[in-house]
């Protein structure tokens, strides 16, 4: 595909790296990172786990050497897990939220959570992880224009998801990482995925609201896929958010176990025509957890 960027054209790829199910046999799922081609060079946006390094490195059929600069959308380990290796590596200057380029530098509390949720299956799951050079680094705020390869792209600020997020813009195509939710192959529904530990659904609101305001063309999104109905996309997003926050609370303010919540948020997604099989659904309890945290954490007087 091709976005017009400073009046020249940019050769946008994508690329599908299969991520290791969350328990030995689960089904995989994936990231998209996308590889823009301008006429100095290629940026690459996002980089996925050092587990998918092999995947990575053989998507990209172009000299290392011409790739002008990764640019990190946020900072969890499916995104941007090996910036340091490849950083180390070919050279690579990266660009990332300045909250979360000192995590990527020295990463001690990053991995030390990560090895606390997934524990023995770290290693299986996110593979090699080397800490970035804070040479290599240049922290962004948003509102920045990046100036490479040939082409300009824009820095939004979108917290959110998390609140180091950033989406980029290259004209009028947006690279949305996980602020723009995720898409099921086949099915006409978008997803927000909501894990601890820093999810804040009005500032997610926002953000949405402000890549409208863009009036894109098209959305690049990590999970999975580009789409060309981006109005569509992001209102029934705003909905799905709302949606699950409202039941979410709801389940809380009746003192419902966990595992009630998350089951009538299954059944809802599997009405809605989710495959039981898709990553999604096997989301969906920490997705229940980051919820329970927003709710608990910036909004406790509607707990009861």
């Amino acid at each position: 595909m091709k976005a017009s960027s400073a009046g020249l054209e940019a050769e946008i790829q994508a690329i599908t790296l299969d991520l290791p199910g969350s328990d030995e046999g689960a089904a995989s799922e994936a990231v998209n990172v996308y590889l823009a081609t301008g006429p100095e060079g290629h940026v690459l946006v996002d980089c996925g786990p050092g587990s998918t390094l092999e995947q990575l490195e053989a998507g990209l059929e172009v000299s290392r050497t011409d790739v002008k600069a990764l640019l990190l959308t946020h900072i969890h380990l499916d995104h941007a897990g090996a910036a340091g290796v490849l950083a180390r590596r070919y050279n690579w200057p990266v660009y990332v939220h300045a909250r979360g380029a000192t995590h990527l530098s020295r990463p001690e509390r990053l991995l030390q959570s990560a090895r606390g949720i997934y524990g023995a299956a770290f290693d299986r799951l996110w593979g090699a992880f080397e800490p970035l050079p804070p040479e290599k680094v240049t922290p962004l705020k948003g509102g920045e224009t990046l100036r490479l390869a040939g082409l300009a792209f824009g820095v939004l600020s979108t917290p959110g998801h998390a609140v180091h997020h950033l989406a980029y813009t290259l004209a009028r195509d947006v690279f949305a990482g996980d602020v723009a939710g995720i898409r099921v192959p086949g099915v006409r529904v978008v997803i927000a995925p909501t894990p601890p530990p820093d999810i804040q659904v009005e500032d997610w609101l926002n953000s949405l609201g402000l890549i409208a305001a863009l009036q894109p063309q098209r959305l690049h999104l990590a999970h999975l896929g580009s789409f060309d109905d981006p109005t569509w996309h992001l209102g029934a997003l705003r909905d799905s958010l709302v949606s699950a926050a409202s039941e979410v609370l709801k389940g809380l303010r009746a003192r419902e176990p966990r595992e009630a919540i998350v089951n009538r948020l299954q059944d809802l997604l599997l009405k809605a025509g989710v495959p039981a099989s898709e990553g999604p659904m096997g989301q969906v309890p920490a997705g229940v957890d980051g919820l329970t945290r927003y709710w608990q954490r910036v909004h406790p007087e509607l707990l009861g």
